[in-house]
Formats: C-alpha cells, structure tokens, sequence
C-alpha cells in the first residue's frame, strides 16, 4: 500500500502537533531522515518548525576521531 502524501499544511500541521521526530514519523509512516529533510527545507525557505532533540548516541560522535581513523584507514591501502 503507498503511503500516504501530506499537502505542506498537513505536515507543518503534524510537525507542530508533535513531539518529537520518531512520532512525526510513526504518524505518517514516512521515514525519521525523509521527515527531517523536508523540515530543512522549509525552515530554508522561513517556515519556522521546532527542531527536535536528537537522540543522544546519534549526536555524540568524535569527529576529529573518526577523520583520523579514515585518513589511518587509506594510508594502509
């Protein structure tokens, strides 16, 4: 069954009426990284959605590590 298409109302709408991005996504079905993508572009273009929390062990990576790791990683090829 396709999903379902939100006009920009019906988004803005659920996105307003939500809590969080996990339950934006469990009311349209649609992906969390689809849901926040389309958030970005409409906050571009001056619609001022909430943006959410990120889950903690999402947004506690060590960048200046992994760039390490990655530049260690293709000296050994």
């Amino acid at each position: 069954m396709p999903k379902a298409r939100y006009t920009a109302e019906e988004f803005i709408k659920i996105w307003i009426s939500s809590n969080s991005l996990s339950e934006v996504a469990e009311k349209t079905g649609y992906d969390p990284r689809t849901l926040s993508v389309r958030a970005a572009q409409y906050r571009k273009r001056g619609v001022k959605l909430p943006k959410f929390v990120r889950l903690a062990g999402r947004s506690n990576r060590d960048w200046e590590k992994l760039a390490e790791l990655a530049e260690k990683l293709k000296a050994e090829k």
